[in-house]
C-alpha cells in the first residue's frame, strides 16, 4: 500500500454501488422516510424528500421535452438559496447539469454557453441575463417557479431551440459514461478545462463527508455558500441529502442575517469559506456577544486556508470542533479532512485522505517521503480520471491527478498545503483566471501591457492585483482602468489595486514571470504609512485599523489590499455612520478605498465631528 494511502481505508465506500446514481440514493430516502424534511425554507417550513423528488421529476421531464435530446446538457445559472436544488436535481435526473454563477455578465454568459454547448438553459428567473443571452443565441429555455410555500414547483415557460447545438462531441467521457455535472476549472497553464463529474464521483465525495463529519439522518446543515460551486453544492447540499438529513441554503449572507439563521434552524453542522467564518467572529466581537445556540456538533472551513489562531478563536466561539478539509472541482469537493474528536485535528493541516490515494512527488513524478514538499497527486473514486474534451498532456501521472498544489505530509499522513503550481488565483473561494483579467485590462485604450497576480489576504486567502504599462504618450489613472474592467468582469475578478509600471517582468524568451511579480514590486506593494493630520482622517484611520486588525497602514493605503473585504467594509460603514451620521455605501467604499479619499468625501458631506465621543 502507498505510504500515504488513506488511513481511513475504504470506509467512505460503505453502502455504495459504483452504478448508483444520485437520484437513486435520494430515492432510497424517499421510500424510507419520504415525509421528513429535506430542504428548509423557513424555521417552520420545509420541503420533504417526497416533494423534492417530485419537483425534480417535473423539471426533468420539461428539460428533456424542450431540448429534444435523449440526454440533454443543461446550463443552469443557479440562484442563491435552497430552491436551486430542485433545478439541479431535475437536470441530473435527465442529463448533465452545468452549474453557473447566476450573476455572470452578458459577455461571460456568451463565453460559457459557447464552451459548454448546452441543449437547454434552465432558470427560475425569467428576466435574468442568463436567460436573455440564451434566447438571443437560440438555445432552448425552461423556466420554473417555486410555490409560495416552497412545497411544489411548476413550469411556467418553455422556449424551443431556434438553433441546433451539437453537444454530442463533448457529451461523454471516453468510458462512455455521461457526466452528472460539468464544470469549468483551470490547470497549471491557467487555461480553463472541462471537469465531468460522474454520479460515482459525486457520491464518493458525499460519502467522504458522511464519514468525516459522521453525518446521520438527524443532522441539520446550514451553508451561506453559493450552489454553483462544489463547496455549496456537493460538500454541503448533496452531502446532507445523500446522508438523509436536511439543509438550509442561505439566500444572502451578512453577519446579522446568518446569526439569525443559526437561531432559526439550530444546525448541527455548518460549512463556509474562511472569510465568512472570520466575518462572524468579528461580528460577535463587535457585539460583545456569542452565538445563542449550542447545537453544533462541528463545523467546516474550506475553499481557502484558515490561520491556526483563527481556528482556536472560532472553536471557542461556537463551542464545537472545526474541521479543515481539502478538495478540488476535480475531486467533487472533499477528499481530505481532519478528524472529529477523539481523532486528531492538526491546525494548519487539511487532514488525511479518505478512501483515496495521495502522493507527494517531485517534478519528475518520483514519490517523496514524509516531510518533503512536492506536488500533490491523487487517485480515488471521487477523483476524475480524465477531462472532458481536450486532454492536457500533463494532467495525470500513472493514473493520478496532478493537482498543481504543493504540499507535504507528516508521519500520520496529514496533508499540509504550502503553495500552488497553478497560476489560478483563489479569491474568497472563487477561481480567478489571470489571463482573463489580463485580456480585460488590455482592452483599455491606454494600456500596452498587463499582468495579473495575487498577494496573500487574511480573509480571502488571496487577493487579485495587476500591473500595467501605459501606451506611449498615454496618461492613465488606475481608477479608470478598474472602472473599465468592472464593466466586463464580475466583481470578484476586478483587481483590488492596479499599479502603473515601466515594464512587465519577463524571462529570456519573453514569457511573463507572473509568480515573480509580487516580489519584484514589493516596495510598491508595501504600505506607505502616511500619518493622518486631519481629525476626520484620524478617526477614519482608527476605525479601519481596528476592523482589519493592523497598525501599519496610512491614509493613502488601499484598505482592501491590506485586509478589508466586503464584509469588513460593511462593518466600517456602520461605524462611520455611528460616528459621523453619514452612511457610506459599499460602492462608495470600493470607489474610495483609502482613508484620505473617504475623509475628503466625508468633509464634503459636512460630517458632524461634534457627534464623536472624546
Amino acid at each position: 500500500m502507498n505510504r500515504f494511502k488513506s488511513l481511513w481505508g475504504g470506509a467512505a465506500n460503505l453502502g455504495r454501488s459504483d452504478n448508483e446514481t444520485i437520484q437513486q440514493r435520494i430515492r432510497r430516502h424517499v421510500e424510507r422516510r419520504g415525509g421528513t424534511p429535506a430542504v428548509w425554507f423557513a424555521p417552520d417550513q420545509f420541503c420533504s424528500y417526497s416533494q423534492m423528488y417530485e419537483n425534480a421529476t417535473v423539471i426533468s421531464q420539461a428539460l428533456k421535452s424542450a431540448s429534444g435530446a435523449s440526454i440533454p446538457r443543461v446550463c443552469f445559472p443557479m440562484p442563491r438559496g435552497s430552491s436551486a436544488l430542485y433545478g439541479f436535481l431535475g437536470a441530473i435526473e435527465c442529463g448533465t447539469c452545468c452549474p453557473l454563477d447566476g450573476k455572470l455578465r452578458q459577455n461571460e454568459f456568451d463565453e460559457a454557453y459557447s464552451v459548454l454547448l448546452p441543449d437547454v438553459v434552465l432558470s427560475s428567473e425569467p428576466q435574468s441575463i442568463g436567460v436573455k443571452v440564451a434566447a438571443a443565441a437560440g438555445i432552448a429555455i425552461v423556466i420554473y417557479e417555486v410555490s409560495s410555500d416552497h412545497g411544489n414547483c411548476r413550469i411556467i415557460d418553455v422556449k424551443p431551440a431556434k438553433n441546433v447545438r451539437r453537444a454530442d462531441r463533448l457529451m461523454t467521457l471516453t468510458s462512455g459514461v455521461v457526466p452528472a455535472v460539468l464544470m469549468r476549472t483551470s490547470g497549471t497553464t491557467a487555461q480553463p478545462k472541462l471537469v465531468g463529474l460522474t454520479h460515482a464521483n459525486v457520491l464518493a465525495a458525499t460519502d467522504t463527508m458522511r464519514v468525516a463529519f459522521e453525518l446521520t439522518e438527524s443532522d441539520v446543515c446550514i451553508t451561506p455558500m453559493p450552489l454553483h460551486h462544489v463547496h455549496g453544492l456537493i460538500a454541503a447540499a448533496l452531502s446532507a441529502l445523500s446522508a438523509g438529513s436536511s439543509i438550509h441554503c442561505c439566500e444572502t449572507f451578512s453577519p446579522r442575517s446568518f446569526d439569525q439563521a443559526l437561531r432559526d434552524y439550530a444546525p448541527t453542522w455548518l460549512t463556509a469559506a474562511p472569510a465568512l467564518h472570520i466575518a462572524m467572529n468579528d461580528y460577535y466581537a463587535g457585539q460583545n456577544s456569542t452565538p445563542s445556540i449550542r447545537t453544533l456538533r462541528c463545523f467546516r472551513s474550506s475553499s481557502a486556508p484558515l490561520a491556526p489562531a483563527s481556528i482556536a478563536r472560532l472553536e471557542e466561539l461556537y463551542a464545537a470542533p472545526l474541521l479543515e478539509t481539502y478538495g478540488l472541482t476535480e475531486t467533487a469537493s472533499t477528499l481530505c479532512s481532519n478528524r472529529l474528536p477523539p481523532g486528531k485535528r492538526k491546525p494548519g493541516s487539511v487532514g488525511q485522505a479518505i478512501g483515496a490515494d495521495l502522493k507527494i512527488v517531485d517534478p519528475e513524478g518520483r514519490e517523496l517521503p514524509a516531510g518533503q514538499d512536492g506536488e500533490v497527486i491523487l487517485k480515488g473514486p471521487g477523483v476524475i480520471s480524465e477531462y472532458v474534451g481536450t486532454q492536457p498532456a500533463d494532467a495525470f501521472i500513472d493514473g493520478y491527478l496532478r493537482t498543481g498544489d504543493i504540499g507535504r505530509v507528516d508521519g500520520d499522513g496529514y496533508l499540509y498545503i504550502v503553495g500552488r503550481l497553478k497560476e489560478v488565483i483563489k479569491r474568497g473561494g472563487h477561481s480567478v483566471f489571470p489571463l482573463e483579467i489580463d485580456n480585460a485590462l488590455l482592452d483599455h485604450p491606454g494600456v500596452a501591457e498587463a499582468v495579473t497576480f495575487s498577494i496573500p489576504h487574511p480573509t480571502l486567502g488571496e487577493d487579485v492585483l495587476a500591473a500595467i504599462v501605459p501606451k506611449a504618450g498615454s496618461v492613465v489613472l488606475p481608477s479608470s482602468i478598474r472602472e473599465s474592467a468592472a464593466e466586463v468582469l464580475s466583481g470578484y475578478k476586478v483587481p483590488t489595486r492596479i499599479l502603473v509600471v515601466e515594464a512587465i517582468p519577463r524571462n529570456a524568451v519573453g514569457k511573463v514571470m507572473r509568480r515573480d511579480v509580487p516580489s519584484l514590486l514589493a516596495k510598491q506593494l508595501a504600505p506607505a504609512r502616511i500619518a493622518a493630520t486631519k481629525p476626520t482622517e484620524q478617526i477614519l484611520l482608527a476605525i479601519w485599523l481596528e476592523i482589519i486588525q493592523r497598525d501599519d497602514i496610512g491614509i493613502t493605503d488601499n484598505v482592501f489590499e491590506f485586509g478589508a473585504d466586503p464584509l469588513r467594509a460593511e462593518m466600517a460603514a456602520a461605524k462611520i455612520d455611528q460616528r459621523f451620521g453619514v452612511r457610506f455605501s459599499l460602492k462608495q467604499i470600493f470607489a474610495q478605498p483609502t482613508v484620505k479619499e473617504q475623509a475628503a468625501l466625508l468633509d464634503n458631506k459636512g460630517a458632524q465631528h461634534a457627534r464623536l465621543p472624546a
